[in-house]
């Protein structure tokens, strides 16, 4: 039998799975691109599928971010720090009261701005409670022309970072029957990293004799001052500025100094007023080089 009779009779009886193969081997070029074109693009389009919806996926798990980035530390965050006003005011036919103090916003850390807010809230109402038992106490009945007894009291805040606060409160005082209403100043020092109140003692090193340093700089500047304003008296300024810390409480900061400040009767007679004795920190820097408060102020 002819070669080419013997080949097509066999090609009948071959197997499927043989034809197919010795098919593809004869089949031309063009065909089998075609066919490998089309099977790398429907690949293409199933993976390209696949990453958009897994990448879809990982930025819903991370909130938007591709890259599961770490938080920002305190350090890093934007922080505004505020002191907003709170006001309170009660007035009756014995006495008024206008109250203001500031409470803190916009702080790192809000286990110290809580903090900080509840000691100022509750000092604050503290003082009102005070007033009104002092009130209640010294009523004086038959004196109709009498002005009403009144508190009032109001705030500078003097420095405030996302570290640390300094606040002068100015309170007025007055009971029906006084001969005069009583000025004073307190003051709201706080340390929001280490979530506590600031001492003078925390702006000198450990075991310096600071009080001694304040004690000889206040006497000096008084002096000076009250002689030329014509209220100096010497005993009121050697026991006001003895160095003791109990004459040293009232103060407020800033980056550069401390203020201290003496209140009425403390170093001048009433007429005198309060008195505020400025320490830059460079001037007395051997008793506060030290100091990690200073440095956290001045943020270095």
């Amino acid at each position: 039998m002819p070669l080419g009779i013997i080949s097509r009779q066999r090609l009948k009886i071959m197997p499927l799975g043989i034809i197919s193969r010795q098919r593809l081997k004869i089949m031309p070029l063009g065909i089998i691109s075609r066919q490998r074109l089309k099977i790398m693009k429907n690949t293409a389009l199933v993976l390209g599928i696949l990453i958009l919806v897994f990448c879809g996926v990982i930025w819903l798990k991370n909130g938007g971010k591709l890259v599961n980035q770490p938080e920002a530390t305190p350090s890093e965050v934007n922080v505004t720090p505020q002191a907003e006003q709170v006001e309170i005011k009660e007035s009756t036919s014995t006495y008024t009261v206008d109250v203001k103090y500031p409470e803190f916003s916009g702080l790192s850390s809000s286990i110290s701005q809580n903090a900080a807010n509840g000691l100022l809230k509750t000092r604050t109402e503290g003082s009102i409670s005070d007033f009104k038992k002092d009130v209640a106490e010294n009523f004086i009945v038959g004196e109709p022309d009498l002005p009403p007894s009144a508190l009032q009291i109001d705030y500078e805040v003097v420095y405030l970072t996302d570290s640390v606060a300094s606040v002068k409160l100015s309170s007025y005082y007055y009971l029906a029957g006084m001969a005069h209403p009583n000025s004073y100043y307190s003051v709201f020092n706080y340390d929001f990293k280490d979530n506590k109140e600031i001492f003078l003692a925390d702006f000198f090193n450990p075991g310096s004799d600071y009080l001694l340093a304040l004690s000889t700089t206040s006497a000096e500047y008084l002096k000076e001052k009250l002689t030329a304003d014509g209220y100096y008296l010497e005993d009121f300024v050697e026991v006001g500025t003895e160095p003791k810390a109990d004459n040293f409480l009232t103060f407020v900061f800033d980056k550069d100094k401390i203020t201290l400040i003496f209140n009425v009767y403390q170093v001048a007679p009433y007429v005198a007023g309060p008195q505020q004795v400025e320490v830059y920190y460079d001037k007395v820097s051997e008793l506060n080089n030290q100091s990690n408060l200073i440095k956290l102020i001045k943020n270095i």
